[in-house]
């Protein structure tokens, strides 16, 4: 199992994202988002290949994939270690 590090550009924008998704869809639907970005996390700890590559850069491979309808999660990782390096959402406007 890979250590999981989230970067803080990561962590703001899901807090951001929870926060609109409270405002303008309810706290129902934020618990499904939440749950929906925590279960991705947990399968890429265990199979990261599993994501669109999406660039090589100083022997990284950035990738992302679709967590929620409408989010992704970029990261990169390593052998021990997944970083989660930013969620981006469309729906938010």
């Amino acid at each position: 199992m890979r250590k999981v590090y989230w970067h803080q550009k990561a962590l703001n924008a899901f807090t951001r994202q929870k926060l609109w998704y409270f405002v303008n869809k309810g706290e129902q639907f934020v618990d499904s988002y939440q749950e929906s970005i925590e279960k991705t996390i947990e399968q890429i700890e265990f199979m990261p290949s599993i994501g669109l590559g999406i660039r090589n850069l100083e022997g990284r491979e950035y990738r992302k994939i679709l967590a929620h309808p409408k989010t992704y999660i970029y990261y990169w990782y390593s052998q021990t270690e997944l970083h989660i390096l930013d969620i981006r959402s469309t729906t938010m406007k």
